[in-house]
């Protein structure tokens, strides 16, 4: 009778913690495969709640270190609530190096396909693949960190002490949401790391980093296309040229051709059809830019590429949100399991939120997360605050194209 009064009461003065456990109901069934794990015998603490312990520290920005979420788990409350034992900073640094972080990615691919649409564009209905953007980006770590030595950094004025190590992602852009996350010290090259990890049924989007026609071949022989942004000093030859509609000029379509890729390193392609479609847009400054794409999908619109081209860019707003928004800078390792296992539960959290609110995530969502974890605010409020923000965001967008002339 007393322990049940006192999880009533805890319910009452935590409802954050309750709310958590709901939040974890879509992978409660992963957690207990990883339970099952083969373990050492004397273990205290298990991979899922490592899990666990992450994705707390995740929601809630002021526990980013391993002593931080050690004094959070001294609490008995949040022990008993969230069925976790305590978490010495030295246990979960030695977890780190012993847990596979390989095992968290089956529960990304089952939250991913969990997701609905959010990109509904009349124009993409007669694409049945997924649309999967792909780029990497560099997280800076320790200059102690030996395995990152030959990474680099994004910032071309960074001091040679400092290293990096590189995450590329796949991003499903019609769901808003990553699909795929790898995790390297950035020496492979992008080409030769998305070669490794090709899938049937995608339509991959590519910048110029991902230049290699082998690896459009190998895209094409595995059942799935391509749209990548050529270089500049690629020079094709025109074999057929293409008559552009409207539609197509007023996306800034300028050519549209079917061609021939004469260089040695282009004779994977022989077999595969390509076309060149080059468009121009007018960059922040204001200044005329013209890009040129090359894709093996014959059957669609010149103004369907350059539509699909710009969804690329939904992967970089990824990158904002993961260093930006949820500020993934501080890892709580610096081994590669344990960086690599911290970078693979923040897309476990992100899809997760992404999943609570039925929506690309966001800021906001991200910040009414966290206070109902702090216990700040009822589970009910949040959710209700949280629908009249996405309300008013699409209204604002609904005016916004409406200003625009386009609705």
């Amino acid at each position: 009778m007393a322990k049940s009064k006192a999880k009533r009461r805890d319910r009452e003065e935590f409802p954050i913690l309750h709310a958590g456990r709901r939040l974890l109901a879509p992978i409660e069934e992963f957690l207990r495969a990883l339970r099952e794990e083969p373990v050492h015998g004397n273990r205290t603490l298990f991979y899922d709640q490592v899990v666990v312990a992450h994705l707390l520290a995740f929601f809630n920005t002021s526990v980013n270190s391993l002593r931080t979420v050690e004094d959070v788990f001294e609490s008995e409350t949040v022990r008993r609530n969230l069925k976790m034992p305590r978490v010495p900073k030295s246990t979960l640094s030695d977890a780190h190096r012993v847990f596979d972080p390989e095992l968290l990615k089956p529960v990304i691919q089952r939250l991913k396909h969990k997701m609905p649409a959010t990109i509904e564009d009349p124009k993409l209905a007669e694409i049945v693949e997924d649309l999967v953007a792909v780029d990497g980006t560099f997280f800076t770590v320790a200059a102690r960190v030996v395995w990152a030595l030959h990474g680099r950094s994004n910032d071309p004025d960074a001091p040679p002490t400092r290293r990096a190590f590189r995450a590329d992602v796949h991003y499903d852009v019609v769901r808003g949401v990553p699909e795929q996350v790898m995790v390297s010290d950035g020496r492979m090259a992008e080409q030769v790391s998305l070669a490794q990890c090709i899938e049937p049924g995608k339509l991959y989007i590519l910048d110029r980093a991902y230049q290699g026609f082998q690896l459009y071949a190998d895209i094409a022989e595995a059942g799935s296309d391509f749209v990548v942004r050529l270089r500049d000093a690629i020079t094709p030859q025109s074999t057929a040229v293409q008559p552009l509609s409207a539609e197509d000029r007023a996306a800034g379509v300028l050519h549209d051709e079917h061609v021939y890729l004469p260089s040695y390193r282009a004779k994977g392609l022989r077999d595969v059809p390509v076309r060149v479609v080059e468009f121009e847009f007018v960059d922040r400054q204001g200044i005329p830019c013209t890009v040129r794409l090359l894709t093996n999908r014959l059957d669609l619109p010149a103004e369907t590429i350059v539509l699909i081209y710009r969804y690329r860019w939904q992967v970089e707003l990824f990158f904002r949100w993961l260093k930006c928004f949820v500020n993934l800078r501080h890892f709580f390792s610096e081994s590669p399991n344990g960086t690599t296992l911290q970078v693979y539960v923040a897309v476990i959290a992100t899809l997760l939120l992404a999943l609570k609110t039925n929506a690309r995530p966001n800021k906001y969502d991200f910040t009414l997360a966290g206070l109902v974890i702090g216990g700040l605010i009822p589970v009910k409020e949040a959710k209700a605050i949280s629908e009249r923000r996405h309300r008013e965001r699409e209204l604002a967008k609904l005016a916004r194209l409406k200003k625009q002339g386009r609705s």
